[in-house]
């Protein structure tokens, strides 16, 4: 018995052990045994909710179809090694217990250097939405547009401004019109920073593609961080009657192969460890 939980290949080929690159702190381990299964069951639910909407992602003979069968079987099984708990994880974009996980790292570790910041501010910065085939040209425009705003800052002849900031990639896909919305969201140090960037985003696309008014600047607070952080795109939304249904799988596989192999979260004039930056965003594509 070498299989996995439904008879497939083996558990550690679909899903690899996950090994968090920050120390963890002493203690970080909880020895209630009761928050230890709600945790757990907690995960069960999550996978349960979502596995019906990965099942229909692997049937549709995308690129990612090998990534999509790896998340079936993320977090499907746990050993205890002494008083450790470790099971297989899957680490893809789409998989809610890895995000959860991903998110609650990255919080942990930006946290602490955000609110060092002396006036951090919450920019979203967006432009029109577009159909699937300009969506890759789309997230190439706007990258280029935003290197291209920070180097005007920096290298401004009147007032010089460095940009420090968390920027962080985000698509959603419009059912009403069957577009694709792709954005930034970015948590920049100080509000001068914040303004000048959006007055820069703004003059360097034509008044149709990027509307002023769409455009939003705030100062950030204790849930700015965890917005920026949440997800790379909505799988799941509400409708009108306020139900929550999931976003069509063929619109999610065109956002996932859009953004594979890019780097959704990128922090802007400040270092990290460069392990941090590899676990925030990779595929396990193989």
């Amino acid at each position: 018995g070498e299989t996995g939980p439904s008879g497939g290949q083996k558990l550690d080929t679909l899903a690899q052990p996950y090994n968090t690159p920050l120390k963890q702190p002493k203690n970080a381990g909880c020895e209630d045994a009761g928050v230890i299964r709600e945790r757990h069951i907690k995960r069960a639910r999550s996978k349960a909710v979502f596995r019906p909407l990965q099942t229909v992602l692997c049937e549709l003979q995308s690129p990612l179809e090998k990534s999509y069968r790896n998340s079936l079987y993320c977090c499907d099984a746990f050993a205890q090694v002494d008083d450790v708990l470790t099971s297989s994880y899957c680490k893809n974009r789409w998989c809610p217990i890895c995000n959860r996980i991903r998110t609650a790292i990255t919080i942990n570790f930006y946290g602490p250097v955000l609110t060092s910041w002396p006036a951090p501010h919450f920019v979203t910065l967006t432009r029109k939405t577009v159909p699937v085939e300009s969506l890759s040209d789309t997230y190439a425009n706007s990258l280029s547009v935003f290197n291209r705003v920070k180097r005007a800052m920096r290298y401004s002849r009147t007032a010089p401004l460095k940009l420090v900031a968390l920027r962080k990639t985000e698509c959603t896909y419009n059912a009403g019109d069957s577009r694709y919305h792709l954005h930034y969201h970015v948590i920049t140090a100080t509000g001068e920073m914040a303004y000048r960037l959006r007055d820069g985003w703004v003059s360097r696309h034509p008044p149709e593609l990027c509307s002023p008014q769409a455009q939003d600047v705030r100062p950030a607070d204790g849930r700015s961080l965890k917005e920026l952080l949440k997800y790379a795109t909505k799988m799941v939304v509400k409708g009108k009657d306020a139900r929550r249904r999931y976003v069509p799988p063929e619109a999610l596989d065109n956002i996932f192969q859009a953004l594979r192999g890019k780097r959704l979260l990128q922090p802007i004039g400040f270092q990290v460890p460069h392990e941090v930056l590899d676990e925030e965003d990779f595929d396990t594509t193989g």
